[in-house]
């Protein structure tokens, strides 16, 4: 899909340019609220955890508190630091590990499934095609 997109030279003039922009923009997975609301955490359930898949990135996105909401967790990752991808299979909601080639493991708890196995498969893709 291709969207017309305006860019400005620098004679001050704008024309539109017919540009394949949507394959550059990352999927993007949010934590269930409902799983928010059963464990309590009005921070969860509020602003949802949301993790945004890229083609090369990875992006992870924490709220500290309700209170201090304008205060964000964010992690970003390339293709090339990331080294697996794992689901801890629960009854209703699924975590999803990210394990990089560092130390560093990056979770997310309260997914669905379908949204877990959405993530671990195109993360598997990602992986694979380096």
């Amino acid at each position: 899909m291709h969207l017309l997109v305006l860019v400005f030279f620098a004679n001050f003039r704008y024309t539109y340019v017919n540009a394949p922009v949507l394959k550059f923009m990352g999927d993007t997975y949010r934590q269930s609220r409902l799983w928010a609301i059963c464990h309590l955490s009005i921070t969860s359930t509020l602003f949802p955890n949301k993790i945004i898949v890229g083609p090369t990135y990875l992006e992870t996105f924490k709220r500290k508190s309700f209170l201090l909401f304008w205060m964000t967790d964010e992690e970003r990752l390339s293709s090339n630091q990331m080294s697996s991808v794992r689901i801890d299979k629960g009854i209703i909601w699924d975590k999803v590990f990210i394990d990089t080639k560092g130390t560093n493991v990056l979770q997310l708890e309260g997914l669905k499934k379908s949204t877990a196995n959405k993530i671990r498969n195109k993360l598997q893709m990602i992986i694979e095609a380096q």
